[in-house]
């Protein structure tokens, strides 16, 4: 009798190649990469849009980018913590400012991010790419190859630092909404404070949600006709996947969603989205339209029907 039970070796030998596969797709593709390390992570529909501009800002095609979205899609995951994480590996040279409206929260970014580049799962893909040994702080460390991460806060000092990359995550808190000098104080820091510490050819990403039309998004949207300004490519997922998006969200996706069907829909508990990509031009819908309606803002669009 003939058995046809595959031999234990040649099964290791399999699960090998493909382990070594994953691993080389895992250095070209984030999406791939986002899933080695993270298992659980469940794939929505915008994380696929968002991967293919965080892609392109790592290949230099993209150098200002904006990420809008509603709260609780994993945009802190996906761009803060796992994306430098990311980066580093690809170039452990690079030199990497994380912002967010906390001290606190920017450091927790670190630690998550210094604490994963020293597993396994990362180290299969990254080879020879570790922490410094002498510089391992939460919010500030170094690779064996010169690359440096630092973490700030809303407001704190950058002096003296430099950065290929600046990523910033939500610089305002709800709170901050209520506050027009809290605004426009958190736009006064990003112009004299990171702005300043991008080195020539650097990049720049920004994800957050709105929480008012007078947040940094809109400042610099409202700045991008000035001389010399910064031209942004802005991605937006605001509240509700309305009939106008849905043709947008079908060319984006290339997938048969339905009028009113969260664009995060894979993701339990996902609050309904609508996708939205522009070079250099801004219309505000979904999340804080209303805010923008309310204060006769000529131009958002305010015709969705949330």
């Amino acid at each position: 009798m003939i058995s046809n039970k595959i031999p234990t070796d040649v099964l290791k030998y399999e699960l090998r190649n493909l382990q070594l596969k994953v691993d080389k797709e895992s250095r070209s593709s984030y999406l791939t990469f986002v899933k080695k390390v993270w298992p659980e992570f469940i794939l929505g529909s915008h994380h696929k849009i968002i991967a293919k501009k965080l892609e392109a800002v790592s290949r230099g095609e993209i150098k200002r980018l904006i990420v809008n979205m509603p709260p609780r899609h994993t945009k802190s995951e996906v761009a803060s913590f796992l994306f430098p994480a990311w980066m580093m590996g690809l170039n452990p040279k690079l030199k990497i400012i994380q912002t967010t409206h906390t001290a606190e929260l920017s450091y927790r970014f670190g630690r998550k991010v210094r604490n994963l580049m020293s597993e396994k799962d990362y180290t299969d893909i990254f080879k020879g790419v570790k922490l410094s040994e002498d510089s391992k702080a939460a919010g500030r460390w170094e690779t064996n190859k010169g690359g440096e991460y630092f973490a700030a806060g809303t407001g704190g000092a950058i002096t003296g630092r430099g950065a290929d990359l600046l990523i910033i995550d939500d610089p305002h808190s709800e709170q901050d909404a209520l506050s027009e000098t809290a605004l426009d104080n958190a736009y006064e820091w990003y112009t004299s404070g990171p702005r300043q510490r991008l080195q020539p050819g650097g990049a720049i990403v920004i994800v957050m949600t709105r929480w008012s039309v007078k947040d940094l998004t809109g400042k610099l949207m409202a700045a991008q006709t000035e001389p010399m300004a910064d031209q942004w490519e802005v991605i937006e997922f605001p509240a509700i996947l309305n009939e106008k998006a849905m043709a947008r969200v079908l060319e984006q996706e290339g997938t048969g969603r339905r009028q009113g069907v969260p664009v995060g829909a894979e993701m339990a508990g996902a609050m309904a989205a609508e996708t939205r990509v522009r070079r250099g031009k801004h219309h505000q819908e979904g999340l804080v339209e209303n805010v923008a309606c309310r204060e006769g803002a000529d131009t958002f669009a305010c015709d969705s029907k949330l």
